[in-house]
């Protein structure tokens, strides 16, 4: 794919989280439609969680969720995506959320990765590849 993901990398982004945002998220995607890997940041104040799903352009399938730490107003958000053999695996703030993303689609295909934030907007602030 034209990101040249590869296991071995990890895909490196900070946000600065505001107050009230209804969710942010890393896709790695293939094609417009296509998510290899959907990561969803929730801070719903009903409960904070990560969701991690694919969707082939065909629809949702079975999400993965984990814990999403508690986050404060104007906090710095670390995310970390590291590309195994076998899955993606997520660190916020340096700390590993407690489940791990299997592949489901090839890490080659990825072509593209976009990161975007709900409406009341957290600031991305950096995205970088680490090899």
């Amino acid at each position: 794919g034209g990101a040249n993901l590869r296991p071995g990398m990890k895909i490196a982004a900070r946000a600065v989280f505001k107050k009230g945002t209804k969710k942010f998220t890393i896709n790695l995607m293939k094609q417009t439609g296509f998510y290899i890997f959907h990561l969803d940041f929730r801070p719903y104040p009903h409960g904070q969680v990560i969701v991690m799903n694919t969707n082939p352009n065909t629809g949702w399938q079975k999400e993965i969720r984990a814990e999403l730490p508690h986050l404060t107003d104007g906090q710095i958000v670390s995310v970390v995506v590291e590309c195994t053999d076998k899955e993606f695996k997520v660190s916020v703030n340096d700390k590993y959320i407690e489940n791990t993303f299997p592949y489901r689609y090839p890490l080659q295909d990825v072509n593209q990765i976009k990161v975007s934030h709900g409406s009341n907007g957290n600031k991305w602030i950096s995205l970088e590849y680490k090899f």
